[in-house]
């Protein structure tokens, strides 16, 4: 009988402490482990991390850049892998030629590579764009060759900044017209030879060539049933050297046509 009184003694003692031990706890601390874990804690572990770039600028200064995109959204060459690199760097070629490509924004990785050649030749590109041109390596860049393409429009002065541009190839397209806003007189104080053959361009405007007083060879060839006039080749073309107009299928023109050329 004293053993269960001492017994039912301790058990209230004990109760008293645990309730009174509650009373004092802050209501805030109560599961802290569990339940008021800070949702925001782990948020960023979920997340994949945005990708730092580097890309470069005209005349090479660098620019970081953050992007959420993935790694595959950017065509980049010169990679250690060249199965993961969508062009070849040979020397100073960039060689782009049939890897299936539509777009011409590539990153070059490799800062010591110098660009003097890009050929984009036989891909499925449709438009140049506009500072979408192997930005910040056009600078150096002295031919461009666009050969064997969709391209159907060309955006105004997206040539620009080729600073160095002396040869450029336009050549098998889908071209209808060209203007001076493609071939502006940045572009006109270096190029000495333009390739538009094989094109679909039947009229050109008496303003498209006047920019380009530099241009020693103009290839038009292959472009069905061309209208030419004496407006078509301005005395901007004086150092014209070399005018080819083969299967073009004209069968007559003014004969003061090329009076501006000689």
């Amino acid at each position: 009988m004293r053993l269960l009184s001492v017994c039912i003694c301790f058990g209230i003692l004990l109760l008293l402490v645990d309730v009174n031990f509650a009373k004092r706890r802050d209501p805030n601390d109560i599961d802290k482990g569990e339940e008021s874990e800070d949702p925001d804690e782990y948020e960023d572990a979920d997340l994949p991390k945005r990708k730092k770039n580097t890309k470069k600028s005209s005349k090479g200064k660098a620019d970081e850049i953050y992007d959420d995109e993935e790694e595959d959204d950017f065509l980049y060459a010169c990679l250690k892998n060249d199965k993961d690199s969508v062009c070849k760097c040979e020397v100073d070629i960039l060689n782009c030629e049939d890897s299936e490509l539509t777009e011409t924004d590539i990153y070059v990785r490799d800062d010591s590579f110098k660009i003097k050649t890009a050929n984009f030749k036989k891909n499925g590109i449709k438009i140049l764009r506009y500072k979408e041109i192997l930005p910040g390596y056009d600078y150096e860049v002295e031919v461009l060759d666009f050969s064997d393409n969709k391209i159907s429009k060309i955006d105004d002065k997206c040539l620009n900044a080729f600073d160095s541009l002396k040869k450029l190839y336009l050549s098998s397209n889908r071209l209808k017209t060209i203007t001076n806003r493609v071939l502006t007189s940045k572009i006109g104080d270096t190029l000495h030879q333009l390739f538009l053959d094989d094109n679909e361009i039947i009229k050109i405007h008496p303003t498209t060539f006047e920019e380009l007083k530099n241009l020693t060879k103009l290839v038009l060839d292959g472009n069905n049933g061309i209208q030419l006039s004496k407006n078509t080749f301005p005395t901007a073309l004086a150092n014209l050297e070399i005018l080819s107009l083969d299967r073009c299928n004209i069968t007559k023109f003014d004969d003061d046509v090329f009076e501006n050329l000689v």
